[in-house]
């Protein structure tokens, strides 16, 4: 997190946040419009805290954190909610079931490093950074499909993922502020579903994978965020 001239220190989620986990749960609502058009809603919140002792300073958003002490660290709130045309493609007829997604995402983050303390001689005394403050929304496009593999278990993935590049944020901050943004979400899940069991419920099991970054430049900022998270999921789904 660079303020001016004063350059942050990098400080990684798990060795020097002590953040060895995040959970992300996720929320995805489609209505039907015809056969093959739907509009869908999805929204997921990333549940990041962690906290790390420091034996030396860290320079965080101009301010200068004294060392000897542990940093209360967490991506609150931190959430992402998007709106999406999907098309189905392929019937699940044809033995594929296939569907394209296109619409924007917005994230909201504020990353904030708790109440530490400071050294006497700090210039700054800000411990967190909004990172909406700039954030656009951004253009995303994805695919999912569904195979059957029997009367009850199905096989689904989707993939979905935006990209900007050194975009006007159309905010300013000691001169124009430029955002940089990309995002992959990846899902593969085994699905069950009995309709004389579980009615119109299916249960779920798979694996995810999501990566962000975000960065954040002018004359006066100079702010980067990455995450890398791989992680096991499990869920319901409810369709009326």
């Amino acid at each position: 997190m660079r303020e001016n001239e004063i350059q942050g220190t990098r400080l990684r989620f798990k060795p020097d946040l002590g953040i060895d986990t995040v959970q992300i749960p996720e929320l995805w609502a489609s209505y039907w419009l015809t056969d093959h058009d739907a509009l869908q809603l999805q929204f997921h919140y990333f549940v990041a805290d962690g906290s790390q002792f420091t034996d030396g300073p860290v320079f965080y958003n101009g301010s200068s954190i004294e060392g000897g002490q542990t940093l209360h660290a967490s991506g609150s709130p931190w959430a992402t909610l998007g709106l999406y045309y999907q098309r189905l493609l392929l019937p699940p007829s044809s033995g594929i079931d296939l569907r394209a997604k296109l619409g924007l995402e917005f994230t909201y983050l504020d990353f904030d490093l708790g109440h530490p303390r400071l050294a006497p001689d700090t210039v700054g005394t800000e411990t967190r950074e909004d990172f909406n403050a700039q954030e656009l929304p951004m253009p995303t496009i994805g695919l999912e499909s569904r195979n059957a593999l029997s009367d009850t278990l199905s096989f689904e993935t989707l993939l979905l993922g935006n990209w900007l590049n050194h975009v006007d944020s159309l905010r300013t901050e000691g001169g124009t502020v430029y955002l940089s943004q990309r995002e992959v979400q990846a899902h593969a899940r085994l699905v069950y579903g009995d309709p004389a069991r579980l009615g119109r419920l299916r249960a779920f099991v798979g694996v995810g994978y999501l990566y962000y970054q975000q960065k954040e430049s002018s004359h006066e900022d100079g702010n980067f965020i990455r995450l890398s998270a791989p992680g096991p999921e499990l869920g319901l789904a409810f369709s009326f």
